[in-house]
């Protein structure tokens, strides 16, 4: 479940777009469509060894990853990088993910900086958060880097090679890993997950990583990825391939990945805590309004002390679909907006965590 760093820091969602937007042309993504305005949230659904199928790169082409059964998910907060942890080892940094998994106490800021031009990853830190206490587990900053992402970008464009490089160690020993990469647009065309059909560009990354001292030079990892990315969001799917050191150039047309992360959910607005308002005395849930809604409602609650809080979407038979909230925060009162474009009409049910308290509340949606 480890990643690479920043392995999708364009991660975004497309449930804004529908098929009836599609125009069926290529497109150009530039550095306006990389989510990065603080607040906004993302959720990716994952699965290792899995089966794809890659379709084929070039022109009008169609990639279908809809019927993917997922394991587990990361979710993804763009912060204020002046207030990150650790920004003051990324002084380059002006875009910052908070990353975390379930049941995982660790907490994963990945630095970049994005610029009409480029994209390139600076480093990632990783903490773990235990009652009042932190504690810095990992700070991986590259000393060496070069565009991971080169912008804008539209298919035709020439080659690109990107670099990470930094000082580590491995198996006890003091290294350098190289992480290098040979990209290049293969194909634009139609990509379709379990929300709808949206219109990208392809991306083939051949890369290696390896590790070197100076007495030796270890091969760690060799595979072929794609990614594919789109207007407004970003990255909507990656597909790492399997590594095989003993081959110099693997298969591009490998139909059992390493993982595939697809974007499941997104929201673009910040949970907003409302200004001038006391100290709530009790912890609360309150009614969603409008409801019924249609295709969106506010949803607030209130804390009374410090809280982990979690804030769950789930359908009438009782299946989670969305995760709205998932981070620590102070008390207050807060609102947010819950933009349903994919779902159908029906009954749905809300419900926050904040430490040991929960409350579900119900809401209508009708289309």
């Amino acid at each position: 479940m480890k990643k690479n760093i920043i392995h999708l820091l364009l991660g975004g969602a497309l449930l804004s777009l529908g098929i009836a937007n599609l125009n069926f042309a290529q497109i150009t993504v530039t550095a306006d469509d990389a989510p990065s305005t603080p607040g906004i949230f993302f959720e990716m659904s994952a699965k290792d060894t899995v089966q794809v199928d890659l379709g084929q790169p070039g022109v009008d082409q169609h990639w279908d990853f809809s019927n993917i059964s997922f394991s587990y998910k990361s979710y993804w907060r763009v912060i204020d990088y002046n207030k990150a942890p650790l920004i003051h080892r990324f002084p380059d940094a002006n875009l910052v993910y908070q990353v975390t998994y379930d049941e995982h106490d660790t907490i994963t800021y990945n630095f970049a900086r994005i610029t009409a031009t480029d994209l390139t990853e600076l480093g990632q830190g990783k903490l773990v958060i235990t009652g009042t206490d932190t504690i810095v587990t990992l700070v991986a900053v590259g000393k060496r880097v070069t565009p991971r992402l080169r912008l804008p970008a539209t298919f035709g464009d020439h080659e690109w090679s990107s670099v990470f490089e930094l000082d580590t160690t491995l198996f006890g020993f003091a290294v350098t890993v190289l992480d290098s990469s040979n990209n290049r647009i293969d194909g634009w065309g139609t990509i379709k997950t379990s929300f709808g059909e949206f219109l990208c560009l392809r991306v083939r990354q051949d890369h290696f990583r390896l590790a070197y001292s100076l007495f030796a030079t270890i091969p760690l990892e060799i595979n072929i990825n794609y990614f594919w990315i789109t207007n407004n969001y970003g990255i909507l799917a990656t597909v790492t391939g399997m590594s095989d050191i003993t081959k110099p150039n693997p298969d591009p047309n490998y139909t059992i990945a390493k993982s595939i992360d697809i974007m499941t959910n997104f929201r673009s607005t910040s949970v907003e805590r409302i200004a001038g308002e006391k100290i709530p005395k009790e912890f609360n849930l309150f009614q969603n309004y409008p409801n019924p809604f249609n295709p969106k409602t506010t949803i607030g609650y209130q804390l009374n002390e410090p809280s982990e809080v979690t804030l769950k979407i789930f359908n009438i038979v009782g299946q989670q679909i969305a995760i709205l909230v998932r981070e620590r925060q102070q008390p207050g009162k807060y609102e947010l907006e819950w933009n349903v474009m994919s779902l159908p009409s029906g009954i749905y049910y809300y419900q926050i965590r904040a430490n040991q308290n929960l409350l579900t509340k119900e809401c209508l949606l009708l289309k």
